[in-house]
């Protein structure tokens, strides 16, 4: 192999001929930063609402249900949970595990 079929190797986009893109380079590293924080500021906000929650009297059951139909509902998941429902009470039925007898 000569040195013209060589893979290019780490940084490869930062030398000649691509142009200088530090500028572009921190722009990216800066929106990704961004990103992050909220991130990080979002799973904080989730504890501080499940710890209100758990101060509020609701078993810890309760609030990890209240966090699964929050979760499918900004992913907009809901049909498909309940096609999983449904699906899991029909076997139930025919399998005489009775998890939904509760519901019915």
């Amino acid at each position: 192999m000569d040195s013209t079929d060589e893979e290019p190797g780490v940084g490869h986009n930062l030398m000649a001929g691509v142009g200088d893109r530090n500028g572009e380079i921190k722009r990216l590293t800066a929106d990704m930063e961004r990103a992050l924080l909220t991130i990080e500021q979002a799973r904080e906000d989730l504890a501080e609402v499940k710890a209100e929650a758990k101060e509020a009297g609701f078993r810890p059951q309760d609030v990890q249900a209240m966090a699964t139909i929050a979760r499918l509902r900004a992913g907009d998941k809901l049909a498909a949970a309940r096609k999983k429902m449904e699906a899991l009470e029909q076997v139930s039925a025919a399998t005489g595990a009775d998890l939904f007898s509760w519901a019915g």
